[in-house]
């Protein structure tokens, strides 16, 4: 048995599929490549595969992983080879390499706002910088059950760059992958709460890169 890792990209329409259909999407994918994945126990066998981060419809990514068990040593070049053409248009793999590192380890996402504006609010920079060093960023989002909860994002969503132009911005942060996990939206809420003139006329979300505890590139 090999464990094995993919980095992939999902960008364009298929940004629109939801999860469980990826899931179903690469099944398919290592199918007709004639790659053989390990399968679960019990009544239900399941591929051992798993994407730790699920990604938000909607959202892009240049930076995706998948973890996978092959049942056969076949090298990393081979796998991305196999796999070309098998997956639609839109997803894309990066690289392959030996599943080395438990994917607990990766802690922060490199995360990409495209603010586009009717006219970019003054000091628009400034405000934004503000907005993340405040004591405290607290946001209300919806719990499983449907009930509003309040979440202080403070010290898990960071401020890292910022480009402007005639009328969009581009927004780098950094959110926290897990414990807790910050959904990008939470940065557009808090854009709502404390400074309105912020919230975009239109926004895109890109994940960029996936980071360890100390921001040095996850592998």
């Amino acid at each position: 048995m090999e464990k094995k890792r993919l980095r992939f990209q999902k960008t364009g329409n298929i940004a629109f599929i939801s999860h469980l259909d990826l899931m179903h999407t690469f099944s398919r994918a290592f199918s007709r490549a004639g790659l053989a994945l390990k399968y679960s126990e019990g009544f239900n066998p399941r591929p051992v595969m798993s994407s730790p981060f699920p990604l938000s419809v909607g959202q892009e990514s240049l930076c995706e992983i998948l973890d996978i068990t092959l049942k056969n040593d076949i090298p990393d070049n081979e796998i991305k080879q196999m796999l070309l053409n098998k997956l639609p248009e839109g997803i894309k793999i990066t690289d392959v390499y030996d599943q080395t590192v438990k994917s607990s380890l990766a802690k922060w996402i490199g995360v990409q706002f495209r603010l586009k504006y009717k006219q970019v609010p003054d000091k628009c920079e400034n405000r934004i910088r503000a907005l993340f060093d405040r004591e405290e960023i607290v946001i209300s989002k919806r719990t499983k059950s449907g009930a509003l909860s309040d979440t202080d994002i403070k010290g898990n969503a960071l401020f890292k760059s910022f480009e402007q132009s005639e009328d969009a911005c581009l927004l780098n942060t950094y959110l926290s992958a897990s414990e807790p996990t910050v959904n990008p939206v939470s940065v557009i809420s808090a854009f709502e709460k404390y400074d309105p003139e912020l919230v975009p006329a239109y926004y895109t979300i890109t994940r960029t890169e996936l980071y360890d505890r100390d921001l040095n590139i996850f592998r």
